[in-house]
């Protein structure tokens, strides 16, 4: 176990806990300190125990992670879900910041949730070999096995749940009968030499420029999300299996402690990845009976769904995608209404008829006041109120010039949380033009609101996995990031102003002064208003130019991730290494139409650039360009129209929308037609669009040089793509160099932790070399591995 104290710092007029360290100092990132970078695990819980003393959350290590050469990989050998590995579960005093590793250096450990009592943590780990049921023991600071059964869940909303009593847990297992040896298609079949990977597997290309070396790589293969739900009992490990067999997408016990209710998909194959309808369905927990009470629910996750404080009644919210067909003549649920459901009865019952405001939401279901008699729900910017006997929809209140996103809901059955009594909801805010993200108060009898504090910070939307509550001590704790501080769990009382940083889960990171970020706008060539992110370079000083990155993603609004840290998604490129050293990185909206993406792109992403010069920020003589996925065929996209970048890398895209729409099993000829390709026909239709927007026939309009970098074992963008580019520019006589990851699947960021940081310091070099960037910068990101 490990254990880590921390004291207290001011930053930024904030209290901000952390280790005591050397002054933060304005130096390039070690690439080896990037890439150890620790962040919060996909959609796993953060929970405070019910006396508010200790939150528990689950840390990704990445520097824990395996080599992976299959990008459709679901599960690990242990039965592990690949998202989970590398997991450690971590505990947080609330009053002391003493921070605990509980399950050390053994296996993945993740999902962790207090009893009701507090004194126990479930969570699932394969410390043994297995993904299994584990519990934590707050009193002897033990760790027992619950079982010899194999879990099996997927994603963290499929967290362990206790009973109210604290005596059992649900929770998804394998198959009776079934066992991950015996199951070919969940196996991660070790190939005859297991790479090291300590060494880098790149084989690299040049045109006019240089060589490199070869390795090899890793098989892994996929199962589906199918398994029992069962009651697994705390004292013995007797298992109850609830329900067999099902692709169970998510799960409630009742407060009574008597049902459960839970999602499955239905539709062809009855599998999340074949549909977007759900069955509710109920499952007595004495009996064993099943009973479906709502059909064809549409959601993409599953709707999430929230019972009566009493346990006899069920609420959830329907939403519609935009991909799927709104005129479909079977959807029996009309969407973005709220509906409820008696658990002793079949049938949902509408209780939002009628044209209003869309009430869904993708994570949190409608929520019930204390006494049952009201749900409360967020659309339209507006809270309502929804009368649960009768029916009928009553608007609570608006935050004047601000977005709603969700009421913040306390505890294993959510209610609002009152910190300053009955009267008052709290609810999270969004400035959409500013993009700075706040709490506010909405007064349930006035509808008066009043923002108790806002920042330029991202909190996750999810509240299930975003914030653990303690209403009756007034502890509030959640997940705060921005653009140049990444994720830890701040704490604040129900005032909001004594908000703090509680964990310190990147220690590696204190010394650094990272970019600052910035929103500029401008108007595209067709005079639409647009947005962009500008990360400034670490310690920027106003009047001085310095050389421009941009990253962009055709089609996408990407400037809505200002306030993730380093002002990207995860798994994008970690351009913080950029701007300690000297860059500004831009990340602009690239809005695209039908027919028209590659010269759409040109109109909104130069334009761009050019008020990044504009405002004194951008050197127009060093300019440089990169991407991603549909980033990197974006970024072919424009330097086939435009010799401004002096540099240019591109990882895992195409350059042919034909090449993508002819791969085989028929999903590139959607993604060419109707998806992010954007042609509106098919190749045969509007065989000139595909020739027009893909930048394989404009090759030889290149002038910048360009980085290539691709995984062997992408599949979402298959090598043989980016070999065919890589063989255009080298016969063309283009400077280009092309790197391919033995093994490696679609995003860098996710490489083997020798391989990402060969990835790293190429980009980091080639940039230096053609930016004219002094090479000092570099040459110490690679003093350290």
């Amino acid at each position: 176990m490990h254990i880590h104290r921390w004291a207290s710092a001011i930053v930024s007029g904030l209290t901000v806990s952390g280790p005591i360290a050397a002054a933060q100092q304005v130096k390039p990132l070690l690439i080896a300190d990037a890439v150890a970078t620790r962040t919060f695990a996909f959609v796993a819980p953060i929970v405070l125990s019910t006396d508010g003393d200790w939150v528990a959350y689950t840390v990704a290590n990445p520097l824990k992670r395996r080599p992976h050469t299959d990008d459709a990989i679901e599960y690990l050998r242990t039965g592990t879900p690949r998202l989970q590995e590398g997991s450690e579960l971590w505990i947080a005093n609330t009053k002391t910041g003493e921070a605990r590793d509980l399950t050390g250096p053994i296996g993945a450990s993740w999902d962790g949730v207090w009893s009701p009592g507090g004194s126990r943590l479930a969570f699932y780990s394969d410390r043994d070999g297995l993904e299994r049921l584990w519990v934590w023991d707050r009193a002897t600071g033990s760790v027992r096995r619950v079982s010899a059964v194999v879990a099996h869940a997927f994603l963290g909303y499929q967290a362990p749940q206790w009973t109210p009593n604290g005596t059992a847990l649900v929770a998804k297992i394998l198959p009776e009968g079934d066992t991950i040896e015996g199951t070919p298609d969940s196996i991660e079949r070790a190939p005859a030499a297991t790479p090291n990977d300590t060494a880098a597997t790149a084989q690299v290309y040049t045109a006019n420029i240089g060589a490199g070396d070869t390795s090899r790589s890793r098989v892994f293969v996929t199962k589906r999300n199918t398994a029992d739900l069962a009651l697994v009992s705390l004292s013995d490990g007797r298992v109850q299996r609830l329900v067999r067999n099902s692709a169970i997408m998510r799960y409630w016990i009742s407060p009574t402690g008597r049902q459960v209710a839970f999602t499955v998909p239905t539709g062809p194959g009855h599998s999340s990845e074949t549909t977007n309808l759900y069955d509710v369905d109920i499952v007595d927990l004495s009996t064993g009976s099943v009973r479906t009470v709502a059909h064809d629910v549409s959601h993409f996750w599953g709707p999430p769904v929230a019972w009566s404080p009493d346990g006899t009644h069920l609420a959830f919210t329907s939403k519609l995608h935009d991909f799927e067909l709104q005129d479909r003549p079977d959807r029996p649920l009309p969407p973005g209404d709220c509906y409820i459901v008696d658990a002793a009865s079949d049938g949902a019952r509408d209780v939002t008829p009628g044209s209003h405001a869309d009430l869904s939401d993708e994570f949190n279901p409608p929520v019930w006041s204390a006494d049952g008699s009201t749900l409360f729900a967020v659309g339209d910017d507006t809270v309502w109120r929804i009368d649960a006997q009768r029916g009928g929809l009553h608007a609570v209140g608006r935050v004047p010039g601000r977005t709603v996103v969700s009421i913040i809901a306390t505890g294993s059955f959510p209610r609002p949380w009152m910190p300053n009594g009955k009267d008052d909801l709290l609810v999270r805010t969004l400035d959409e033009r500013t993009l700075k993200v706040g709490m506010a108060r909405l007064n349930l009898r006035t509808g008066a609101s009043e923002l108790a504090y806002e920042d330029d910070e991202s909190l996750p939307r999810a509240s299930h996995v975003a914030f653990g509550i303690d209403a009756a001590r007034n502890v509030f704790v959640y997940t705060r990031e921005d653009a140049a501080h990444p994720a830890d769990i701040w704490i604040s009382g129900p005032t909001f102003r004594d908000r703090h940083r509680l964990t310190h889960i990147n220690p590696q990171l204190d010394a650094y002064v990272f970019g600052e970020r910035r929103l500029i706008y401008w108007l595209s060539d067709d005079g639409d208003s647009l947005r962009g992110t500008l990360l400034l370079p670490a310690g920027y000083k106003p009047g001085t130019r310095y050389p421009l990155i941009s990253w962009q993603y055709g089609g996408e609004r990407w400037s809505m991730f200002a306030n993730d840290f380093g002002a990207l998604p995860p798994l994008a490129d970690y351009v913080q290494l950029l701007a300690t050293r000297g860059y500004a990185v831009l990340v602009p909206d690239a809005p695209q139409h039908i027919g028209t993406p590659m010269l759409d792109l040109a109109k909104t992403v130069l334009p761009g650039i050019n008020r990044a010069i504009e405002i004194g920020v951008a050197d127009a003589r060093r300019l440089g360009i990169m991407g991603n996925s549909y980033g990197c065929a974006s970024t072919l996209m424009i330097i086939v129209q435009t010799t401004r970048f002096k540099a240019a890398q591109c990882s895992s895209g195409p350059s042919s929308i034909i090449a993508m729409a002819g791969a085989l099993g028929g999903d590139g000829a959607v993604w060419a037609d109707s998806g992010q390709g954007k042609m509106g026909a098919t190749v045969w239709e509007r065989r000139d669009r595909y020739i027009e927007n893909s930048p394989y026939f404009y090759l030889d309009r290149i002038t910048t040089p360009i980085l290539m970098t691709s995984g062997t074992s992408d599949r979402a963008v298959p090598p043989y793509m980016s070999d065919a580019t890589y063989e255009a520019l080298r016969q063309l006589g283009k400077r280009v160099a092309y790197v391919r990851y033995g093994g490696e699947g679609h995003e860098p960021m996710a490489y083997s932790r020798a391989n990402v940081m060969d990835y790293l310091n190429r980009v980091v070099r080639w940039f230096d070399a053609y930016l004219d960037v002094p090479a000092t910068a570099h040459r110490r990101s690679s003093a350290r591995r």
